[in-house]
């Protein structure tokens, strides 16, 4: 893919190392070329390449919508009702990016996703729907179906692996003001359990920033968490269930002394039930270094990847352990890995930039970003304090908003909890 920084610093990097070129080309070229080069560097670092690149993602989704009826309250989804709309999505992606490249934009941060909209609604209270085998190899990055206020969105590739299982998908959902039911079969009717995550998006125009999904079990609610995104919560599951918006307010009395950007991401990311032992001491201990097994606790349950079936086949990691879950979650999806003895070595500090690396890998997995081609346009001052592995990747993370260039300093050395929640905060609000 075509790059727009990297070419004009390898324009400077050879006239700042030639003695004799401003006696050929003169002072004047030299200037527009050192100019034009922190034009560039200034968009991406400084003036939101990265929501100019998400705005456009929504106006594809816009765009790309289209309406399917239903017979007798069932819509049958297959890839021939939906080819115009992914003809008109991969269009406006590829006009968008020859734009944007020939501009004077700077390199892009991420590759464009493609979202394609079945609205199904219909105004009464239930709604279902069949997903065909086709739509697994539709080409675009994602498929979200409309139901009125809720929204489920499903990644091709990832059915790919669920039609290996399943010959058909049938999603019901049943809302009634109060709660939304949503349900997951196969073609005998039998409940599905997805090997990867489905997003669901719930609309309630009162939501605040302590509102929450809650998943009704047994007649008690087990809190999920949620992003709010404007009117929306946005969550992920691999299993259906009754959702019910309500309110979890969580206040820590050791943490008034941070700034407000660091107490409003340990307060939302309690909320959603991150921290869920240190919320029962109502103490975050905001200094205390952040051990592996916090860690992977931390992110699991941020990335919604908390799941109680997985197993951990670590030495040192044993049923019981509160990081049990965690722990074998993380090493399923493979954010973590264990040491060539086969521990996990749960209470070992973790540093700062595993952790901004595991953050831009979760970038380029799901949201598509790209690694920048140079890491001293981001690190700056800072580019020697971060280990030669792990430049690139805190590099993005600076470049698209998850941590400050300030905040890298000592990168290789143990972060502390605070650090850790600003960090995941703000990865969790671009997911």
């Amino acid at each position: 893919m075509k790059r727009i920084i990297p070419l004009f610093m390898s324009v400077i990097v050879l006239l700042a190392s030639c003695q004799y070129v401003e006696d050929i080309i003169g002072d004047d070229v030299i200037d527009r070329a050192r100019e034009t080069v922190e034009r560039a560097v200034t968009f991406v670092h400084d003036s939101g390449a990265y929501d100019r690149l998400r705005e456009f993602e929504q106006n594809i989704r816009e765009s790309a919508t289209i309406q399917l009826p239903t017979i007798d309250g069932i819509a049958d989804i297959s890839l021939e009702y939906i080819a115009d709309a992914i003809e008109r999505a991969n269009e406006l992606r590829d006009q968008f990016t020859d734009e944007f490249l020939d501009s004077d934009s700077g390199e892009q941060v991420k590759e464009i996703e493609r979202s394609v909209t079945i609205d199904i609604s219909t105004g009464e209270p239930e709604v279902r729907f069949v997903m065909s085998r086709d739509l697994a190899e539709a080409d675009v990055d994602n498929l979200i179906v409309k139901a009125d206020v809720v929204e489920i969105g499903f990644r091709p590739r990832m059915l790919q692996q669920e039609f290996e299982t399943h010959e058909a998908i049938h999603i019901g959902v049943f809302n009634d003001g109060s709660s939304s039911i949503i349900t997951f079969e196969d073609q005998n009717e039998n409940e599905v359990k997805f090997q990867n995550n489905v997003t669901i998006s719930i609309t309630d125009n009162s939501i605040t920033n302590h509102s929450v999904i809650f998943n009704v079990q047994d007649g008690s609610q087990v809190l999920i968490g949620g992003r709010m995104d404007g009117n929306q919560l946005v969550f992920q599951t691999r299993e259906g269930g009754e959702f019910i918006v309500g309110t979890n307010k969580v206040e820590f009395t050791d943490i008034d002394d941070e700034d407000p950007e660091t107490q409003e991401a340990i307060e939302y990311l309690a909320a959603r039930g991150i921290f869920d032992l240190l919320t029962e001491m109502q103490e975050f201990h905001p200094e205390s270094t952040v051990t592996r097994a916090d860690a992977v606790t931390m992110i699991t349950k941020t990335l919604f990847k908390y799941d109680e079936d997985n197993v951990a086949n670590f030495t040192d990691v044993a049923r019981g352990d509160w990081h049990y879950t965690a722990v074998a979650s993380a090493a399923a999806e493979d954010i973590v890995v264990g040491y060539p003895d086969n521990t996990f070595r749960p209470h070992n500090a973790i540093s700062k930039q595993e952790l901004l690396v595991i953050a831009a890998n979760t970038l380029i997995s799901d949201r598509m970003h790209i690694l920048p081609e140079n890491a001293h346009i981001f690190l700056g001052d800072f580019y020697d304090e971060v280990s030669y592995w792990a430049k690139l990747y805190v590099a993005m993370c600076v470049r698209d908003g998850i941590i400050e260039q300030d905040r890298i300093y000592d990168g290789a050395g143990a972060i502390s909890r605070a650090q850790a929640a600003v960090i995941l905060y703000n990865l969790f609000m671009m997911l």
